[in-house]
């Protein structure tokens, strides 16, 4: 579970910075 945990965390993280980066730039 804990991977998974992991794995989704490492996986939304670049996409929300993208997303963040998209909103303010």
């Amino acid at each position: 579970m804990i991977s998974s945990l992991r794995g989704i965390l490492v996986n939304l993280t670049p996409t929300r910075a993208i997303v963040e980066c998209a909103g303010v730039g």
